[in-house]
């Protein structure tokens, strides 16, 4: 926060850097894949919010001068796009490949019920009936 020149705004932004963390559930609650582990754009974006945060912490310890103050505000700037702009594009463009391609499919590729009428047809009424009604 040394970058930012006006005290008043320093103070706003420290306020809004804890307020943004508590919201993020909230903005990202519509995921139906819980772990990031199968979401690989999900954990290219974090692994870059780490280093953000890492690489903010490591300007707030160098002392104020030119090139410093520069990277500071761009590494500020790009903590709040991260979560703001890309956590939430991330989980509407995973929703929607999901929609696409396991509830909607059927539409697209030209099978009739998509999972429910191969499964059913192999093994009669299955678990995967309880899901999709």
């Amino acid at each position: 926060m040394r970058s930012v020149t006006n005290k008043l705004l320093g103070i706003f932004l420290i306020f809004c850097f804890v307020f943004v963390l508590f919201i993020l559930p909230f903005i990202l609650k519509n995921t139906f894949i819980r772990s990031g582990s199968f979401r690989p754009f999900f954990a290219l974006s974090f692994w870059s919010f780490v280093v953000v945060c890492l690489l903010l912490g490591w300007i707030g310890s160098l002392p104020v001068m030119s090139p410093y103050i520069l990277i500071g505000q761009f590494l500020t700037v790009m903590y709040f796009v991260i979560l703001l702009v890309v956590f939430p594009l991330n989980n509407f463009f995973e929703k929607l490949v999901y929609d696409v391609y396991v509830w909607r499919g059927s539409k697209y590729f030209g099978v009739e019920d998509g999972i429910r009428v191969s499964l059913s047809r192999k093994v009669g009424f299955t678990r995967w009936d309880l899901f999709i009604r």
